[in-house]
């Protein structure tokens, strides 16, 4: 085999190269975007679900303790506050609601 012909056979497996590392940043890229999407969706349902609740709480029963919206807050689960919503929108009185989100937290 030639010089020239060993030179363009490395030359070849190059561009091979350069185009896996090509897709694999790409691929890379996409798979970050996407997770990114996926983590600004979720974090966008648990703020409307946490405003429902406080929201709900707040036409019902007037402001809302400080205590009871720190509990909200941290709240990472959408079908606990969906749970809460609920309740807030059924509680004969704050402290029922109260009650509930206690109950909530210890499980």
């Amino acid at each position: 085999m030639r010089e020239s012909d060993v030179l363009a056979e490395i030359m070849k497996d190059s561009e091979i190269v350069r185009r896996w590392i090509d897709e694999g940043k790409k691929e890379g890229i996409e798979k970050g975007i996407e997770q990114g999407i996926k983590k600004g969706i979720e974090k966008g349902i648990l703020k409307m679900a946490r405003e429902a609740v406080l929201d709900a709480l707040e036409i019902r029963f007037g402001l809302v303790s400080p205590s009871v919206l720190k509990a909200i807050m941290v709240i990472e689960e959408p079908f606990l506050l969906k749970s809460l919503h609920k309740k807030a929108m059924t509680a004969a009185t704050v402290d029922e609601f109260k009650d509930h989100l206690k109950a909530l937290a210890e499980e």
